[in-house]
């Protein structure tokens, strides 16, 4: 729905903010399904490298990476949406 949402960006007249943030929201997204690929790649491949159950019990505790990765996306986004606001205020004075 986020593809769909940039790829209809002029129809829907979205501003410098607006394309910035649909754009975050995808990156959101892929930073999440990044995390359960990890998680399955622990449950394969984790038991080679390391002893089983500490291998089952780190692909399931990875998904406690869930908050700080979205916290740092957040932040991250919340600091680029502002700079582009004072950019965009900045060439309007």
């Amino acid at each position: 729905m986020v593809r769909h949402a940039y790829r209809q960006r002029e129809r829907l007249e979205l501003d410098e903010v607006e394309i910035y943030l649909t754009k975050s929201s995808f990156y959101n997204h892929l930073l999440s399904a990044s995390i359960g690929v990890f998680s399955i790649a622990m449950t394969f491949w984790g038991p080679i490298v390391m002893n089983y159950q500490i291998a089952m019990a780190a692909a399931g505790m990875s998904y406690a990476l869930n908050g700080p990765v979205h916290w740092w996306h957040g932040a991250r986004t919340a600091n680029g949406a502002e700079a582009i606001e004072k950019r965009l205020q900045a060439a309007a004075d």
